[in-house]
């Protein structure tokens, strides 16, 4: 199973409409990877560097947000350039410049979590949170914050 999700901005070819018209665009411009680990199992910031084939970072964090889910989230990478990616521009928090080019997501935790975390990533279960987040006008920043706070307060 893969690890990792790529979220590809439009392209000129992209005949299906605007990438934002519906969750079908969405997952059209998505594919699964799977990218390698290090010795704990975790995909590193190199690796997914590599893969992208500039410095990319790490964007953003975000919640499955129709879920109960605080052991576990979404983490963001891309480079800054190309592009934009309105796709992966849905979860972007705050004043953060736009996301650009292609974008790595793959699933995160805490440290003291990560023995427990399943690293599988599903390109339907992806493009359902980030079309809940579009359609609902759900801010992850926020979601992402709250979740975090109780997950922090359960595990201290």
């Amino acid at each position: 199973m893969s690890n990792a999700v790529v979220i590809y901005p439009v392209g000129p070819d992209f005949k299906h409409g605007p990438a934002l018209a519906s969750r079908d665009n969405i997952t059209c411009l998505m594919s699964a990877h799977d990218l390698p680990c290090d010795k704990s199992g975790r995909i590193s910031d190199e690796a997914i560097s590599e893969f992208l084939g500039c410095d990319a970072r790490r964007v953003c964090s975000f919640f499955d947000p129709k879920r109960t889910v605080f052991n576990w989230h979404y983490s963001l990478y891309a480079g800054h350039s190309g592009i934009v990616n309105d796709v992966a521009n849905i979860v972007r928090t705050g004043t953060s410049l736009s996301i650009c080019g292609p974008a790595v997501v793959v699933k995160d935790t805490p440290q003291q979590l990560w023995h427990k975390l399943d690293t599988s990533m599903s390109v339907a279960e992806l493009a359902a949170s980030l079309w809940t987040y579009h359609k609902t006008g759900i801010d992850a920043g926020q979601v992402y914050g709250e979740r975090a706070l109780i997950r922090w307060l359960g595990t201290s």
